[in-house]
């Protein structure tokens, strides 16, 4: 049976017509294609944003498709090009971590560095998106076989995520960056959150919430427990971003009060 479901991630935005040009050249090859946009918004080049994208969008997905992401800032390089076959479909895309936190949550059954030419396909200079992974991934979801498209890859490109660690007086993290309603993002794990967690971050002490209403009394923000299970820092109907300033690589501290008098943060679904 092949696979007709494609979806599309990339740092393109859509006003310039590269994405349409990518699904133009799928639908000549594979007429048929079910084509899903995930994100075109990915801040340009942030490798480590579309790399918690790509991982927050496909573990949703429970049926056979094949994923393309084009965020490449080393596209014409040396850089190789990769597709994965994985439980959350086939990844089609540069190998430079964008893909890494997927392939972490879904090892890969099968990966190959992409030839550089093919039966519809071939490497470009400035475009890789048109000329290489969009023709590629409408060959897959045509029902072409993965092992055809290229050489057997050993290892890939890991995007290495800082990551929390345990301090005298609770846990040390960082604010990753921020979602478009100004919600900071931190590497901490919710699951370290207590009934009595605080979160400090600069000169405040923040205190934690069950949802995002919940926010609405207090002053200047709160935290809570994303769908992701992290830790992150928001403003009722504000931005936590604009409000307290925030950059990304921020230092921020999760310690417990011994005295809580708040709800607990919860998990959202």
């Amino acid at each position: 049976m092949t696979n007709k479901i494609i979806t599309l991630t990339t740092d393109f935005e859509t006003r310039d017509g590269y994405v349409g040009a990518m699904k133009g050249r799928i639908l000549s090859i594979c007429p048929k294609a079910q084509i899903h946009d995930l994100t075109h918004d990915i801040p340009p080049q942030d490798l480590l944003a579309a790399k918690v994208a790509l991982q927050r969008s496909l573990r949703e997905f429970n049926k056979p498709a094949v994923h393309i992401a084009v965020i490449d800032p080393g596209v014409g390089s040396s850089r190789k090009a990769l597709a994965a076959e994985t439980e959350a479909g086939f990844l089609v895309g540069p190998d430079n971590g964008i893909f890494s936190g997927v392939l972490e949550e879904f090892p890969p059954s099968r990966i190959f560095q992409l030839h550089e030419e093919g039966p519809c396909w071939k490497k470009h200079s400035s475009f890789d998106g048109l000329h290489l992974f969009s023709p590629v991934g409408a060959y897959l979801a045509q029902g072409g076989g993965i092992e055809e498209i290229g050489h057997p890859l050993d290892e890939w490109l890991r995007l290495d995520q800082e990551k929390a660690q345990p301090s005298p007086s609770g846990w040390m993290g960082k604010v990753l960056g921020f979602d478009r309603f100004g919600n900071a993002l931190t590497n901490l794990p919710g699951r370290q959150a207590g009934p009595g967690a605080r979160l400090k971050i600069r000169d405040r002490v923040l205190k934690g919430v069950a949802h995002f209403e919940e926010a609405k009394s207090l002053e200047p923000a709160a935290f809570l427990q994303n769908s992701d299970g992290m830790l992150e820092i928001c403003v009722w109907q504000g931005s936590a971003l604009e409000k307290l300033k925030l950059q990304a690589g921020d230092e921020v501290m999760l310690v417990e009060d011994p005295e809580p008098s708040i709800s607990p943060a919860a998990t959202k679904a």
